[in-house]
């Protein structure tokens, strides 16, 4: 009889505990958190493109993982909810990318073409032959040019060209 009492007696202890006071268990522990790989694979699935920034946030109220993907055109933001996986994009942000010039080159980079592209017309005009003495850029009324000078069997020719287009402007041959 005095074990039944007592058994009876820490059974309604441990009910009372959760009825009336806190919980044996916090909720925490038993709510069962969706991993970080389930949270960028679920993200993925609505976004397709690369994870460059993944945090965890323990929020008490919504613990979430804050995830951005970068895709070709965009950086896009979303929160995967850690408790049941709902996926929300929060922000969208267009990559801008450098315009290209017609030669290539993206704009805000030099503007004119190099030393060496600037050699390289002037010894292609020459069918390869000879070599260059000197090359110096120079400023005529904002006009920027590369002026070279190309030695060919003892001959010098002063090859002027654009500095932005490689247009070859003029060509003057000293013997």
């Amino acid at each position: 009889m005095k074990k039944t009492l007592i058994v009876a007696t820490a059974v309604i202890g441990l009910s009372g505990s959760t009825l009336f006071g806190q919980p044996i268990e916090s909720e925490a522990a038993t709510t069962k958190h969706i991993s970080a790989s389930q949270a960028k694979e679920l993200a993925l699935n609505v976004v397709n493109g690369k994870i460059v920034d993944f945090e965890y946030e323990n929020d008490k109220r919504n613990p979430h993982y804050e995830i951005e993907i970068k895709t070709t055109k965009e950086k896009i933001e979303l929160k995967v909810d850690a408790l049941n996986g709902y996926v929300k994009i929060t922000d969208r942000e267009p990559i801008k990318h450098k315009a290209l010039h017609k030669h290539g080159k993206a704009k805000g980079h030099s503007k004119f073409i190099s030393q060496t592209k600037a050699a390289e017309i002037a010894k292609a005009h020459m069918n390869g032959q000879g070599y260059v003495s000197e090359i110096e850029m120079e400023n005529d009324d904002h006009l920027r040019f590369y002026k070279i000078t190309f030695i060919h069997n003892n001959v010098e020719y002063e090859y002027k060209i654009h500095a932005k287009t490689g247009k070859i402007l003029k060509i003057e041959v000293e013997d």
